[in-house]
């Protein structure tokens, strides 16, 4: 284990390019997939408007998770690219947000190589595929304890933090929702006994997971894991997607042809669409990738389309590849060519464009393959995987 360390250390190449942020922490953190807990892909940041400059990028092993942005501090899951004998498993990295220099990095062993992150309450968490779960010392990396989702043999459920509880769910014996508390023990669990999950969605008060068809989406107390809805799926054996929760709904998608929108304290049926990647939310719009060469703004209250933005390399294969995000008031959205964009809320204008430097892959919410991926921004800096690349950008 430890030879296997030193290898891959050795392999981070030590390049890192463009200006270096400096200061202190200067806005709130991205904790969680899609930046928060309710998975709504917003971040309110004042010194993160466009046009964006590149502050930093540095070459990891190989492809990498939607990383965390934590006060002066990235973390960021990294597949481990090593041949046999090397257990698959996936690196936790600690970089610098200033400079993106490695502060140190832990090997999460595990049967696959997928794994993801969420931190709060100065710790940092990481769920390996075997369904094993660790906390982390933020500022050394030291292992604080380990725990085994009870009866649990895999997880693909990205975790999140909210109010000193970790939310996520395993399959072993048959599906199972989980809140583990900040000291690696089960506060709550519920059986659902369906073969596949999705990274819940953590509201104010509930809960909220899809799982894989005929299961449905359940909505639970956030504190005490009681049933209070449940909303079943009808398409058959389509498998789940990673929810959002926003104004009052729940944001439910799956493989098959329709996704859910759902009154989230009554679990009613408000709306039948196909969002495809998990859509971002803001200022009473959403936004959506539809067919993966347009992104759509729509109004969450009627549905209608305010405006579409069509990838600009459509013509040559390019496609819009990443879940979007919104920063104030412009959704980032990346392509798979390379291109990175900026576009106004409220227009769909495109107000810049960048090039991390490498292809900007999807987000695999069900495959063991390959970490959750997606951006992340906070703290003045925008955080971007690009390949085997992890790119920082400062605002204007």
């Amino acid at each position: 284990m430890k030879r296997h360390a030193r290898c891959v250390l050795s392999a981070v190449a030590v390049t890192v390019s463009g200006l270096a942020f400096t200061g202190s922490a200067v806005g709130a953190n991205s904790t969680a997939y899609q930046v928060n807990s309710h998975h709504s892909g917003y971040q309110a940041d004042p010194a993160l408007d466009p046009p964006f400059h590149r502050l930093w990028r540095r070459h990891l092993p190989d492809v990498m998770s939607y990383p965390l942005i934590v006060g002066d501090r990235v973390y960021v899951t990294v597949r481990n690219s090593q041949p046999p004998p090397y257990y698959p498993g996936t690196f936790l990295f600690a970089l610098s947000r200033e400079t993106g220099e490695v502060l140190w990095h832990r090997f999460l062993s595990s049967s696959s190589p997928w794994s993801a992150l969420t931190a709060g309450g100065g710790r940092v968490y990481a769920l390996n595929s075997n369904a094993r779960m660790s906390a982390f010392g933020p500022a050394t990396g030291k292992r604080l304890w380990s725990f085994q989702l009870p009866g649990q043999a895999s997880s693909q459920s990205a975790p999140s933090y909210k109010q000193r509880l970790i939310y996520t769910a395993g399959v072993g014996t048959g599906q199972t929702v989980y809140a583990v508390t900040a000291d690696g023990s089960v506060a709550w669990s519920q059986y659902t006994g369906a073969t596949g999950q999705s990274a819940p969605a953590v509201g104010s008060d509930r809960v909220f997971e899809s799982i894989d068809c005929p299961g449905g989406v359940f909505a639970y107390d956030r504190l005490t894991g009681h049933l209070d809805w449940h909303y079943p799926c009808a398409s058959g054996s389509a498998s789940a997607k990673t929810p959002a929760a926003y104004g009052g709904r729940v944001y439910a998608r799956t493989t098959g042809p329709d996704d859910y929108v759902l009154d989230a304290s009554s679990g009613a049926l408000l709306d039948t669409v196909d969002y495809g990647s998990i859509p971002a939310f803001a200022d009473g719009q959403g936004f959506q990738v539809l067919n993966n060469h347009q992104l759509q703004s729509f109004d969450v209250q009627t549905g209608t389309t305010n405006w579409t933005f069509t990838d600009p390399h459509a013509a040559t294969g390019s496609y819009l590849s990443s879940a979007p995000m919104v920063v104030n008031d412009h959704v980032i959205i990346g392509a798979s060519d390379g291109h990175l964009y900026a576009l106004n809320a409220a227009t769909g204008h495109r107000d810049w464009g960048g090039q991390p430097g490498s292809t900007i892959d999807p987000p695999d919410e069900w495959g063991p393959t390959a970490p959750l991926t997606g951006f992340a921004a906070g703290q003045g800096t925008l955080v971007v995987p690009a390949g085997a690349k992890l790119v920082a950008y400062g605002g204007s």
